[in-house]
């Protein structure tokens, strides 16, 4: 367990060197950038954002539109470069209730499956 915690704290000591790094990498930027560079890229924002944003709001509203006419048609749908897949609804159960029920019933547990556990990473 030991080992394995200190992998855990490598794997840190790991992350947080990248953050640092990418932190310096950009300061580095920063510095060599003079004002006409920075008032320019900010001309270069101002320009392309609210098409940008008005683009993506365009397009959100669209794939609404188009989700709900799928979930109306029940099928997938092909487009030039997207695909709009319908996928059958996932069905769940209640495994507490049917593990009391399989304590009862022995017969049940044969239809029983368990897949892999998931490991995620997160930050403490």
């Amino acid at each position: 367990m030991e080992e394995l915690q200190n992998q855990i704290d490598q794997y840190s000591d790991l992350a947080y060197q990248c953050d640092a790094l990418t932190i310096k990498k950009q300061s580095l930027i920063e510095e060599i950038m003079t004002p006409e560079i920075k008032a320019k890229l900010l001309e270069i924002d101002a320009e392309f954002d609210p098409i940008l944003l008005q683009l993506n709001l365009n397009k959100s509203v669209l794939e609404r539109n188009i989700k709900e006419q799928i979930l109306t048609l029940g099928r997938t749908v092909s487009g030039k470069y997207h695909c709009f897949r319908w996928s059958r609804p996932r069905v769940t159960w209640d495994t507490r209730a049917l593990d009391g029920y399989g304590a009862a019933h022995p017969e049940i547990l044969q239809f029983r499956k368990e897949g892999k556990p998931i490991i995620s990473v997160r930050k403490v």
